[in-house]
């Protein structure tokens, strides 16, 4: 409600019965959309964004979870750059991710990771690696990528399909 001015009801949120140690939880609220996240976190921090309304970049229909008409949790790994953790994930591409089936971030759950981050250590993930959101989608085919890049939080895309050694999908549990 804070951040976001919304009074959001999270009573049917699905939580795993034992939450997954070293992770953190990124909560999504019905209502949430692209570029209120984005207005949100630019009044905590600088933001460079290649395009400004990321509502209309982002192709819903591939997003792998797209919260429409209810809330939900993910939990992700508890590690600032996404070298970090997920190892087994180092080397792969995203059609190989897709292909696998394997859930990681969107983009909006990786904005929303920042936020609360942010607000809670003052702190700022990716300050040398790139999160690859292979959870999402541009309505192009491209990929997004966050980090943060010397004084603001950076939103690109990524075109290509070959492993890139700063980038790395975060993996989530949901």
């Amino acid at each position: 409600k804070e951040t976001f001015g919304l009074d959001a009801d999270f009573s049917q949120i699905v939580v795993p019965n034992v939450v997954p140690a070293n992770k953190w939880p990124v909560v999504v609220p019905v209502g949430l959309d692209y570029n209120a996240i984005l207005q949100a976190c630019r009044k905590s921090f600088p933001i460079y964004s290649y395009y400004e309304d990321l509502n209309a970049k982002i192709d819903l229909t591939q997003e792998e979870r797209h919260n429409g008409s209810s809330a939900y949790a993910i939990f992700v790994g508890n590690h600032w750059e996404a070298t970090e953790g997920d190892e087994e994930l180092k080397e792969l591409n995203v059609d190989t991710i897709k292909e696998r089936q394997i859930k990681t971030m969107t983009l909006k759950e990786r904005m929303l990771l920042e936020c609360f981050l942010y607000r809670k250590f003052k702190k700022h993930l990716d300050l040398q690696k790139i999160t690859l959101c292979s959870g999402s989608r541009g309505c192009d085919g491209y990929v997004p990528v966050a980090r943060w890049s010397s004084d603001e939080f950076f939103v690109d895309w990524f075109g290509g399909r070959s492993v890139v050694f700063h980038l790395r999908v975060r993996a989530v549990v949901s």
